[in-house]
């Protein structure tokens, strides 16, 4: 079994937030979510899901989309999300990897 982990949720939508950035120039960091804080948020649901008994392969999504303490919103014009916490094609791509590698 292949479990994904949830996706770090940044509780507003990405777009608007980029689009506010840009738009008046405001300091990209001040809307990113702390890698901690996602991780805090969804401690239960983790600690249920590693706790699966038999042969379960984890993703996490935060590990491949949160660097530095920061979960990225995107790069180069590229966003990872469609929303607040549904990943776009070139978001979900950076996941791939991960999967294949998973995959028996």
């Amino acid at each position: 079994m292949i479990i994904i982990h949830s996706v770090p949720d940044h509780k507003k939508s990405v777009p608007v937030m980029l689009a506010k950035i840009k738009m008046y120039g405001l300091d990209k960091s001040s809307f990113t979510l702390p890698h901690a804080q996602h991780e805090k948020e969804n401690e239960k649901i983790n600690e249920i899901l590693w706790s699966l008994p038999g042969k379960v392969l984890h993703i996490d999504p935060a590990d491949i989309l949160c660097k530095s303490g920061t979960c990225m919103l995107g790069e180069d014009e590229k966003l990872y999300y469609y929303d607040n916490s549904h990943l776009t094609e070139k978001g979900a791509k950076l996941l791939l990897p991960a999967l294949i590698k998973s995959l028996p």
